[in-house]
């Protein structure tokens, strides 16, 4: 019943199969063609060096992920349609705790993905990727600020657990700032 019920889905999500298609190489690539990038493009060896193109949909409240190559939830990626991609690679955006991937398409150009980064990380465009906030000066700029806010956890930050049942951490940032962060621990 499993593998019936699987194969089913799996159907469900095909959009179009083409023996004619853009793919060159085995894999999965972002399909704009789709909107809300919840559209992407599975590359499978069809024989004889061929390549069989299928045009799959994500669903509803998904998106295509790149690095997880598979629909994902939308909450720690997104599409970020209004930035220009001139090149591969991985790029600042306006919040420290994102970046902007710009990834490769089916037909071969780069396409915008905004991620989020785990918590308690930020992104460092000198290494590309998401570091511990300890490990790397934030600079952001708000459109109602003049000067940079400078986000940098000082080391009398707390965490606290109260029977065991949740956890609250508190993090004190300059100008004032404080960061309260509450967890419930499920057994």
């Amino acid at each position: 019943m499993n593998k019936l019920l699987k194969c089913v889905v799996l159907m469900g999500l095909c959009e179009s199969v083409s023996q004619t298609s853009l793919c060159t190489a085995r894999g999965r690539y972002p399909n704009n063609d789709v909107e809300d990038c919840r559209g992407y493009t599975m590359c499978l060896m069809g024989g004889a060096n061929n390549f069989t193109q299928y045009r799959l949909t994500c669903p509803i409240g998904f998106v295509y992920s790149h690095k997880e190559q598979q629909c994902t939830n939308i909450t720690s990626y997104s599409c970020h349609e209004s930035y220009n991609c001139t090149s591969r690679g991985y790029f600042a955006s306006e919040s420290c705790t994102s970046y902007i991937a710009c990834v490769e398409a089916i037909n071969g150009l780069a396409t915008a993905r905004l991620v989020k980064c785990p918590m308690n990380t930020v992104f460092n465009p000198e290494d590309g990727l998401c570091v511990h906030v300890n490990s790397y000066k934030c600079n952001i700029k708000s459109s109602d600020q003049t000067d940079l806010y400078t986000e940098e956890v000082f080391k009398d930050s707390r965490n606290f657990t109260f029977n065991g049942a949740f956890k609250i951490n508190v993090r004190y940032i300059q100008n004032g700032f404080v960061c309260l962060t509450i967890a419930l621990l499920l057994y």
